[in-house]
C-alpha cells in the first residue's frame, strides 16, 4: 500500500496542469491510498519491520529466500487470525470465526514444515513435475459424468467438459496408471506433458451446488426430552435400552452418543446434492479424497446445522462454537481407494461425524463406520502425536494395549451420527460399498471447542 501510495505522487507529480478535471480525480485516489497507507503505518514497528524484509525477499531472486518469508508471514497470520476469529465470534459471524480460527490452528501447527516449502516452491516453478494419482482421477472422471448426467452445468460449459476435459483426465489417467510404481498411490509426470485445460482445471471449483439454510429446521425434529435424553446419555453413560449401530447391551463410554436420523429429509438431500456435484475434492489422501471449510465445503446449511447442534445440547456445548467442518469421500471395494482413517484423536472437545450415503450402497451391514476406543490421548502429547499413526503409531498402539483395545464400534447407516469426545481415540471401520460414483462413501465431521 506504501508504495502504492508513492506510485500515484510520481503520477500525480508527472500529469500536465492543463489536464484539471484529470488531476483532481487522481488526487482524490491518491489521498484514499495515503489513508491506506497511513492505517498500515500504525502497526508495531516490529511488524512493519518484519513485513519490509519480508517484501523485499519476495522482490529478491532467491526463491528459498522468498520461501522462508512466505512461511514467516504465515507465522504471523496464525497470529492475527486467532484474533479476527474472536472478532467474527463476537459479531455473532460464527461461519467467518471458524474459518479464522481454523487458520490460525493449521497455521501454527507446523507452519515451517518441509511440505510447505515445497509447496511454496512448486507454486513459485522450481518444480517441473507433478504428483498424479489415478484413484482420485476415477473420482473426477466420474463426478464430471455426473455434472453431464444432471444437467447441471451451463451449456458452453458441458460442451467443453464433454469434449476437452474429460478426454483429458482420462488421458493423464491412463499414462499415470501404466508409469505408476507397485505399492505407490501417486505417479510422477512432468508438468510440462499434462494437457493446459487439465493443468488449469485440476482441483478448482468448476461447479458448486447450493446447499442454502432451510426455512425449516436442517435437525430432524425431536421432543425436547429426547434432546435431553440424548445429552445426558453423553454425560453419564447411562443408557435406556440398546443404542443404534452397537450390540444389543453394549454400554459406550462416557462422552459418547449415536443418534438415528439426525437430518431433516430436506438437510439430508440438500448436503448429500452438494457433495456429490461440487468439485471440492481436492484434498487427495491415502485411499481417500476430502473437502474442508476453508477449501470450500462452508454451504450455509453447514452452518445452520452447527448452530442447531449447539441449541439442542446446552449443558455439553456451553462455551464451544464450530471450529471447522470437513467431508471425506471414500471409493468403492474395487477400485483400490477403500483404506479408511487409520487410529487417531482430533483437536477439538466435541465433535459429531455423519454419514450422508444411502444405506443400500454398503455391501456389510455391520461394517462402514467408526471404531472408537475407550481411551483418551495422554494431556501432553502434541496434535502430530495424537492426530497421526504414520508418525506416532507405536505410542498410540501402546495407549490403546493398556486398556485392551477396549472399543464401541458403530456400524454404518445413512443419516446416522455419533457425537463424541473428540480427544478418544478412533478410526473408520472397514469397508466395502458398492461401487458406482453415487456409492461412494460420504463422511461428515463437526469439530466443536
Amino acid at each position: 500500500q506504501a508504495k502504492q501510495a508513492k506510485q500515484a505522487e510520481k503520477a500525480e507529480a508527472d500529469t500536465p496542469q492543463s489536464t484539471p478535471s484529470k488531476k483532481k480525480k487522481e488526487t482524490k485516489e491518491t489521498k484514499e491510498k495515503k489513508t491506506a497507507a497511513a492505517v498500515t503505518k500504525k502497526g508495531t514497528p516490529t511488524d512493519q519491520r518484519r513485513l519490509e524484509a519480508n517484501l523485499g525477499a519476495l522482490e529478491s531472486n532467491t526463491l528459498d529466500e522468498a520461501c522462508a518469508s512466505i512461511l514467516q508471514l504465515d507465522e504471523r497470520i496464525a497470529e492475527l487470525s486467532e484474533g479476527v476469529a474472536e472478532g467474527f465470534k463476537a459479531a455473532q459471524q460464527p461461519g467467518l470465526s471458524a474459518s479464522f480460527l481454523d487458520l490460525s490452528v493449521r497455521s501454527d501447527r507446523d507452519p515451517r514444515s518441509a511440505r510447505a516449502l515445497e509447496h511454496c516452491k512448486m507454486l513459485a516453478g522450481a518444480s517441473k513435475v507433478s504428483q498424479v494419482a489415478p484413484q482420485h482421477l476415477a473420482h473426477h472422471i466420474e463426478q464430471l459424468n455426473y455434472l453431464l448426467e444432471r444437467k447441471v452445468l451451463p451449456t458452453a460449459q458441458a460442451e467443453w467438459v464433454k469434449q476437452t476435459l474429460l478426454p483429458q483426465y482420462t488421458n493423464v489417467k491412463e499414462r499415470a496408471t501404466a508409469r505408476m510404481q507397485p505399492g505407490h498411490e501417486f505417479a510422477t509426470m512432468q508438468i510440462s506433458e499434462l494437457p493446459a485445460d487439465y493443468a488449469g482445471s485440476y482441483g478448482r471449483h468448476l461447479h458448486i451446488s447450493p446447499a442454502p439454510r432451510l426455512a425449516g429446521p436442517a435437525l430432524m425434529e425431536r421432543r425436547a426430552e429426547d434432546w435431553k435424553r440424548l445429552e445426558t446419555q453423553y454425560l453419564t453413560q447411562k443408557v435406556v435400552g440398546n443404542v443404534p449401530g452397537m450390540p444389543a447391551g453394549a454400554l459406550p463410554p462416557q462422552g459418547l452418543v449415536v443418534i438415528d436420523d439426525v437430518l431433516s429429509e430436506a438437510a439430508l438431500q440438500s448436503l448429500l446434492d452438494h457433495c456429490l456435484e461440487s468439485t471440492i475434492w481436492s484434498a487427495e489422501k491415502s485411499g481417500y479424497l476430502g473437502a474442508y471449510f476453508e477449501s470450500g465445503f462452508s454451504a450455509d446449511l453447514l452452518l445452520q446445522l452447527s448452530e442447531e447442534i449447539i441449541s439442542k445440547f446446552p449443558t455439553l456445548m456451553k462455551g464451544l462454537s464450530l471450529s471447522t467442518v470437513w467431508a471425506y469421500k471414500y471409493g468403492p471395494q474395487d477400485s483400490g481407494e477403500v483404506s479408511g482413517i487409520n487410529v487417531h484423536a482430533d483437536d477439538a472437545t466435541v465433535q459429531l461425524n455423519l454419514w450422508l450415503t444411502p444405506s443400500e450402497a454398503n455391501h456389510d451391514v455391520d461394517s462402514g463406520g467408526l471404531v472408537i476406543y475407550h481411551v483418551e490421548t495422554p494431556e501432553s502429547w502434541s496434535f502430530r502425536e495424537y492426530n497421526s499413526y504414520s508418525y506416532n503409531g507405536p505410542n498410540i498402539d501402546r495407549v490403546l494395549g493398556s486398556v485392551r483395545h477396549a472399543n464401541t464400534t458403530v456400524s454404518y447407516k445413512q443419516n446416522r451420527g455419533i457425537l463424541f469426545h473428540s480427544k478418544l481415540f478412533h478410526a473408520t471401520d472397514s469397508i466395502a460399498f458398492k461401487s458406482g460414483y453415487r456409492n461412494r462413501r460420504i463422511n461428515l465431521t463437526f469439530l466443536f471447542r
